[in-house]
């Protein structure tokens, strides 16, 4: 499925109406994700619910130009929009779990509080 395909369906999904150029933002940053699922998500996922116009430019300055050609961008840019400590020491926990690995939420919870994650030591 490509990126038009899936900003359309991320329209249908979404119950926030984004203003026409809003909308060409999003488009414009979508289509940077050449067809790449990661890149597609993490929009999504990054800028749901944002309808603030500056905001949208930012992400649009911050987001990468190549990811096709750079894999580390998608998460770097998904590190950079966290404004939680306690989600950026998640993120950066959950990295060091092997590729495809499962995580149990109980045990991740477990760990967490064993380190003190979230606590800001």
């Amino acid at each position: 499925m490509g990126c038009k395909e899936l900003l359309e369906v991320k329209k249908l999904n979404t119950e926030t109406r984004l203003s026409p150029d809003i909308e060409r933002i999003a488009k414009s940053m979508a289509g940077r994700c050449e067809g790449l699922p990661l890149g597609l998500i993490t929009l999504g996922g990054s800028m749901s619910g944002v309808t603030d116009m500056r905001e949208w430019k930012n992400a649009s300055r911050e987001f990468p130009d190549d990811l096709e050609n750079d894999v580390f961008k998608v998460p770097k840019y998904s590190y950079d929009r966290l404004r939680d400590t306690t989600m950026l020491e998640c993120f950066l926990y959950c990295a060091l779990y092997p590729k495809d690995d499962a995580i149990g939420r109980d045990e991740l919870i477990g760990r967490f509080i064993m380190e003190g994650t979230g606590e800001g030591k």
